[in-house]
Protein backbone atom coordinates (compact mmCIF):
# COMPACT_ATOMS: atom_id res chain seq x y z
CA UNK A 1 0.00 0.00 0.00
CA UNK A 2 1.44 3.16 -1.43
CA UNK A 3 1.08 6.63 0.05
CA UNK A 4 2.32 9.86 0.00
CA UNK A 5 3.73 9.37 3.92
CA UNK A 6 4.64 5.54 3.72
CA UNK A 7 4.95 2.17 2.28
CA UNK A 8 3.66 -1.25 3.48
CA UNK A 9 4.76 -3.83 1.38
CA UNK A 10 5.54 -7.37 1.52
CA UNK A 11 8.80 -8.36 0.91
CA UNK A 12 8.70 -11.67 -0.82
CA UNK A 13 6.16 -10.34 -3.23
CA UNK A 14 7.69 -6.48 -3.79
CA UNK A 15 10.99 -8.31 -4.52
CA UNK A 16 9.16 -10.10 -7.90
CA UNK A 17 8.98 -6.66 -9.51
CA UNK A 18 12.22 -6.75 -10.11
CA UNK A 19 13.10 -10.29 -11.69
CA UNK A 20 16.22 -8.75 -13.40
CA UNK A 21 18.02 -7.76 -10.14
CA UNK A 22 18.54 -11.42 -9.13
CA UNK A 23 15.54 -11.81 -7.01
CA UNK A 24 15.02 -10.14 -3.56
CA UNK A 25 15.64 -6.55 -3.95
CA UNK A 26 12.80 -4.66 -3.09
CA UNK A 27 14.22 -0.91 -2.36
CA UNK A 28 17.04 0.81 -4.10
CA UNK A 29 17.85 2.61 -7.19
CA UNK A 30 16.58 -0.10 -9.20
CA UNK A 31 12.53 0.93 -8.42
CA UNK A 32 10.66 2.25 -10.26
CA UNK A 33 8.82 5.26 -8.39
CA UNK A 34 7.65 5.64 -4.71
CA UNK A 35 9.15 5.32 -1.43
CA UNK A 36 10.88 2.85 -2.14
CA UNK A 37 12.88 4.05 -5.05
CA UNK A 38 16.11 5.86 -3.68
CA UNK A 39 19.65 6.27 -4.15
CA UNK A 40 20.85 5.83 -0.14
CA UNK A 41 20.14 1.99 0.08
CA UNK A 42 19.06 -1.38 -1.09
CA UNK A 43 17.64 -3.58 0.87
CA UNK A 44 17.02 -7.85 -0.25
CA UNK A 45 14.63 -10.87 1.42
CA UNK A 46 16.29 -13.96 0.59
CA UNK A 47 15.83 -17.24 1.42
CA UNK A 48 17.60 -20.78 0.27
CA UNK A 49 17.33 -24.30 0.75
CA UNK A 50 20.38 -26.53 2.19
CA UNK A 51 22.83 -26.74 0.12
CA UNK A 52 25.38 -24.54 -2.16
CA UNK A 53 23.64 -20.94 -3.19
CA UNK A 54 23.46 -21.21 -6.92
CA UNK A 55 24.70 -18.08 -9.34
CA UNK A 56 26.44 -16.39 -6.07
CA UNK A 57 29.90 -15.81 -7.39
CA UNK A 58 32.82 -14.15 -5.75
CA UNK A 59 32.42 -10.09 -6.26
CA UNK A 60 33.41 -6.74 -4.26
CA UNK A 61 31.45 -3.81 -3.79
CA UNK A 62 33.64 -0.89 -5.23
CA UNK A 63 32.08 2.11 -3.16
CA UNK A 64 28.85 0.02 -1.30
CA UNK A 65 28.89 -1.25 2.45
CA UNK A 66 27.29 -4.90 2.15
CA UNK A 67 25.40 -5.73 5.43
CA UNK A 68 24.02 -9.90 5.88
CA UNK A 69 21.62 -10.34 8.75
CA UNK A 70 20.64 -13.93 9.43
CA UNK A 71 17.10 -14.26 10.29
CA UNK A 72 16.65 -17.81 10.59
CA UNK A 73 18.96 -20.65 9.81
CA UNK A 74 22.88 -21.21 9.44
CA UNK A 75 25.36 -20.29 6.54
CA UNK A 76 29.10 -19.82 5.26
CA UNK A 77 30.38 -17.82 3.63
CA UNK A 78 33.96 -16.09 2.62
CA UNK A 79 34.81 -12.84 3.30
CA UNK A 80 38.48 -11.75 2.23
CA UNK A 81 39.59 -15.79 2.49
CA UNK A 82 38.53 -16.30 5.54
CA UNK A 83 35.64 -18.43 6.40
CA UNK A 84 32.99 -17.05 8.22
CA UNK A 85 29.92 -19.12 9.79
CA UNK A 86 26.60 -17.06 11.04
CA UNK A 87 23.51 -18.31 12.39
CA UNK A 88 20.34 -17.00 13.59
CA UNK A 89 20.63 -13.04 15.13
CA UNK A 90 24.31 -12.48 13.74
CA UNK A 91 25.77 -10.48 11.03
CA UNK A 92 28.38 -9.03 9.05
CA UNK A 93 29.53 -5.78 7.98
CA UNK A 94 31.63 -6.30 4.49
CA UNK A 95 33.41 -2.63 3.31
CA UNK A 96 33.69 -1.36 0.26
CA UNK A 97 36.71 -3.37 -1.86
CA UNK A 98 36.73 -6.87 0.31
CA UNK A 99 36.45 -9.53 -1.63
CA UNK A 100 33.84 -12.14 -0.42
CA UNK A 101 31.24 -15.02 -1.55
CA UNK A 102 28.78 -14.51 0.97
CA UNK A 103 26.21 -16.41 1.50
CA UNK A 104 28.28 -19.45 0.15
CA UNK A 105 26.92 -22.64 1.66
CA UNK A 106 23.20 -23.10 3.45
CA UNK A 107 24.21 -25.65 6.45
CA UNK A 108 20.28 -25.67 8.08
CA UNK A 109 17.57 -26.98 6.60
CA UNK A 110 16.94 -23.43 4.97
CA UNK A 111 18.14 -20.06 5.59
CA UNK A 112 16.72 -16.51 5.84
CA UNK A 113 18.38 -13.52 5.51
CA UNK A 114 18.53 -9.74 5.00
CA UNK A 115 21.21 -7.99 2.23
CA UNK A 116 21.36 -4.33 3.10
CA UNK A 117 23.71 -1.95 0.61
CA UNK A 118 24.29 1.24 1.26
CA UNK A 119 24.35 3.42 -1.05
CA UNK A 120 22.43 1.68 -3.83
CA UNK A 121 24.68 2.18 -6.62
CA UNK A 122 24.11 0.96 -10.58
CA UNK A 123 26.51 -1.41 -11.62
CA UNK A 124 28.69 -1.36 -8.18
CA UNK A 125 29.58 -5.20 -8.45
CA UNK A 126 32.78 -6.37 -9.56
CA UNK A 127 33.10 -10.26 -10.46
CA UNK A 128 35.21 -12.24 -11.81
CA UNK A 129 38.97 -11.31 -13.59
CA UNK A 130 37.64 -7.92 -12.78
CA UNK A 131 38.25 -8.54 -8.80
CA UNK A 132 42.59 -8.92 -9.66
CA UNK A 133 42.12 -6.08 -11.12
CA UNK A 134 40.83 -3.85 -8.69
CA UNK A 135 42.68 -5.61 -6.10
CA UNK A 136 45.94 -4.52 -7.92
CA UNK A 137 45.09 -0.68 -7.89
CA UNK A 138 44.12 -0.46 -4.27
CA UNK A 139 47.20 -2.42 -3.01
Amino acid sequence: MENKKFHRGNCEKDALEYPTTGGGWFMGHFVKEGLRKTDKIEIKWWTFPRGKVKDHENKIQFYETEITIILEGEIVGHINGEEINLKHGEYVVIPPRIENNFPENVISEKVVGLTIKIPSLPSDKITGDNIKKIKELFK
